[in-house]
């Protein structure tokens, strides 16, 4: 098992989390999408937090604690090698979420006619 360790951080002007394999220079990242307005500006990189009392940084903070918790949920119960490993399987996992919430299209009401009068004239 890879020691993954996570970490937010600002790449090409994106919020990102940040998995690097311990002991190595691998590194994977995920953009996070999930803040709500977010100012970079009160953000402690030492401390991974929003430094302020606003309440909309108190929410993101949690947003950020819960995404953590998230993903080092999966690493302890999968043996993932690397971020890349970690990340696909998350999207994995979301599209098929995705894919069972679309619901089937209702048949057209030719088809469900056209089989009551194949039904009546058998």
């Amino acid at each position: 098992m890879a020691n993954i360790l996570l970490k937010f951080t600002n790449r090409n002007g994106r919020f990102c989390l940040c998995a690097t394999v311990t002991g190595t220079t691998i590194r994977h990242y995920q953009v996070v999408e999930e803040l709500r307005s977010p100012d970079f500006k009160t953000w402690d990189k030492g401390a991974q937090r929003f430094n302020s009392r606003r309440p909309i940084d108190r929410a993101n903070n949690q947003i950020l604690t819960d995404i953590l918790r998230y993903y080092e949920d999966l690493m302890a119960e999968y043996d993932f090698k690397s971020g890349r490993e970690l990340f696909a399987y998350q999207r994995e996992q979301s599209e098929e979420k995705a894919k069972a919430s679309i619901k089937k299209a209702p048949p057209r009401p030719e088809a469900i006619l056209q089989a009551i009068i194949s039904c009546r004239q058998a």
